[in-house]
């Protein structure tokens, strides 16, 4: 399942945010593991509803639903980062 979802992904780097769309799928393999090491039987990757607007898990075990979720870069630093500006932090 998770084959078939990151192929498409392989070819579609975004021009400011180069492979985030593929990283982002591919955190569902880490949550995997994660399940599997956390004990969890019966782990199946959940493919989306086919009913318009209804939201599935990413994951589901026995007694449990995963949600994958990734922080990513906010649209002002894609566009910084894009076009090559500097950035600043301060404490």
């Amino acid at each position: 399942f998770l084959k078939s979802e990151v192929a498409p992904l392989l070819v579609a780097r975004d021009p400011k945010r180069g492979w985030q769309a593929l990283f982002d799928k591919l955190n569902q393999a880490k949550a995997f593991n994660h399940l599997k090491e956390a004990g969890y039987q019966n782990i199946r990757f959940v493919p989306p509803s086919a009913v318009r607007g209804q939201q599935t898990p990413d994951l589901q075990a026995d007694g449990a639903l995963c949600e994958v979720k990734t922080i990513n870069i906010s649209e002002v630093e894609a566009d910084r980062r894009d076009g090559g500006g500097v950035g600043t932090s301060t404490d």
